[in-house]
């Protein structure tokens, strides 16, 4: 998350909002000393549009709205009704795979392939659906279905006090989404090291790990029970080859797809 302020526009080069989906954001916010920088989105920024025949079609937000879209066809719709009675798959799917055996070519075509190109700029028929929706395996794992899922999920939801991702209202800072990660290195002090870049991470004779970073530009070292890595799988890779050579190599064969973010504003008329 990081936010640009230029000439009094404020730009965002990572995500732009978050949907409400917990309490624990409150929460979080409130610890944070953030909470009245909190914003939220107007009501019709839930307005979500998919081309289809070059007609853009409002995505339904409601079983009322779906039925009386014309962004799927009949059959498409009626292609729903076998959901609940369609089994488990007896091996990993791609998320293609697995949207069309439970729902279909055409929701797969104009409801997730946006979704998924949007998200992941990804191709649904190389995404692991297991790794890039877990969530959505998890309804199928759990309950045997989507739609049975989404239902019996809906009261545990409720008793978590959550809400589902298309009900949950969308928020953002009065100063950028930066204003979180940067509350949360404030409140961490000088337990966060940044402005540091780690140079080797080595597996010590008790079972510690070692790392070696550049801390300000300065060598800087530290020791640790466990370390976890959320870094670029390239860089990751060469992390841990010191390690697992194997578990280098199949790093480095991941693929990233490139992408190209634009920013545009319009002033607004007094």
């Amino acid at each position: 998350m990081r936010t640009i302020h230029d000439a009094g526009w404020l730009v965002e080069t990572g995500p732009n909002s978050a949907l409400e989906t917990t309490p624990l954001f409150g929460e979080m916010f409130e610890g944070l000393g953030i909470l009245e920088e909190r914003l939220y989105a107007e009501p019709a920024a839930d307005r979500r549009y998919i081309l289809r025949g070059g007609i853009l079609h409002p995505l339904p937000m409601s079983p009322r709205a779906f039925l009386a879209s014309s962004l799927w066809t009949f059959r498409g719709k009626a292609r729903l009704l076998k959901e609940p009675f369609i089994g488990r798959s007896g091996r990993e799917e791609t998320i293609a795979e697995f949207v069309e055996r439970r729902l279909g070519r055409e929701f797969l075509d104009y409801a997730i392939n946006p979704f998924v190109a949007g998200v992941y700029a990804g191709n649904p028929e190389q995404l692991s659906v297991r790794a890039a929706f877990p969530r959505l395996y998890a309804l199928e794992e759990k309950y045997g279905g989507l739609i049975k899922g989404m239902i019996l999920g809906a009261r545990d939801r409720k008793k978590r006090a959550e809400k589902a991702k298309d009900r949950a209202r969308m928020f953002s800072f009065r100063n950028g989404m930066e204003t979180f990660p940067l509350a949360a290195a404030r409140s961490l002090g000088d337990r966060l090291w940044r402005e540091s870049s780690v140079e080797e991470i080595a597996c010590l004779p008790d079972g510690r790990f070692r790392v070696r970073a550049r801390r300000k530009g300065a060598p800087a070292e530290l020791s640790a029970d466990a370390v976890v890595i959320a870094v670029p799988a390239h860089a990751a890779g060469r992390l841990v080859r010191p390690l697992s050579a194997a578990a280098a190599d199949i790093l480095s064969r991941i693929y990233y797809p490139p992408v190209a973010e634009c920013s545009w504003g319009s002033p607004l008329r007094q």
